[in-house]
């Protein structure tokens, strides 16, 4: 963890800070498979809650926890401009 941010643990004791059961919306949830704050077993409770059957979960081979500035970015961009150009 960075010696810079002491807070650091006490942001990420308190998460989800949404409550999916009120999440109605289209929802993708897009991650990398080495995102430290972002791992996939914590988010597929969260995933399987929200209250929309419209939802895509998508896990990023090789990516981590800043996917849009990642070796991959455009896979990140890909898949995100593909669910919004959805019918």
């Amino acid at each position: 963890m960075d010696p810079q941010r002491p807070n650091n643990f006490v942001e990420y004791k308190n998460l989800p800070i949404l409550d999916p059961a009120r999440i109605t919306v289209p929802t993708m949830i897009i991650h990398g498979e080495n995102a430290f704050a972002a791992k996939e077993e914590d988010l597929l409770p969260f995933y399987s809650q929200l209250k929309t059957r419209d939802k895509r979960n998508v896990l990023l081979p090789d990516g981590g926890h800043l996917l849009m500035l990642d070796k991959n970015h455009r896979r990140f961009q890909h898949e995100g401009l593909s669910f919004f150009d959805r019918p």
